[in-house]
């Protein structure tokens, strides 16, 4: 796999704006977009949605729009692993996405920050501390799903 998907930082908004309203009209995506981090709360309120962490079990609860979504993102690598059936991924935020990033999860501790892809929850931390970093990566990413998205970036 190895593909990385890198544009300048006008191009890549103005594809994550377009992937994004396409998004929000698709079916298969209709409540929540492509990639998002969420902020999760631990008890059900007005407005959020329970999400199951994989691996746990553990219930949380996630409004339907993200804190974070595509537009924060300026590249998506896909990472090869040794398991066949599964990939990493390393997201690389913007700055402006590193510091929405810091704001969320400065204003956030003691709740958890979720990845989603669409309605996948790919994982879940607890916020202990203020978050504003740059790169991401992640492991054990079902293959298809980020197949999925480098395909859906790569064709706009």
């Amino acid at each position: 796999m190895g593909d990385v998907i890198r544009t300048r930082a006008h191009r890549f908004r103005q594809v994550a704006s377009a992937l994004l309203v396409g998004l929000c009209l698709s079916t298969a995506f209709a409540e929540r977009p492509l990639i998002g981090f969420y902020v999760a709360e631990r008890s059900p309120g007005p407005g959020l949605s329970a999400i199951t962490v994989p691996g746990s079990g553990k219930q949380l609860f996630v409004t339907d729009s993200p804190a974070l979504d595509l537009g924060a993102i300026d590249a998506v690598e896909a990472i090869e692993t040794d398991d066949p059936d599964t990939v990493g991924m390393e997201l690389i935020l913007s700055e402006t996405g590193v510091k929405a990033l810091g704001d969320t999860t400065r204003a956030a501790l003691g709740k958890h920050l979720v990845l989603m892809l669409g309605e996948e929850v790919v994982e879940a931390f607890p916020i202990e501390v203020a978050i504003a970093v740059r790169r991401f990566r992640l492991r054990g990413i079902p293959r298809a799903s980020v197949e999925g998205i480098l395909s859906t970036l790569t064709a706009q």
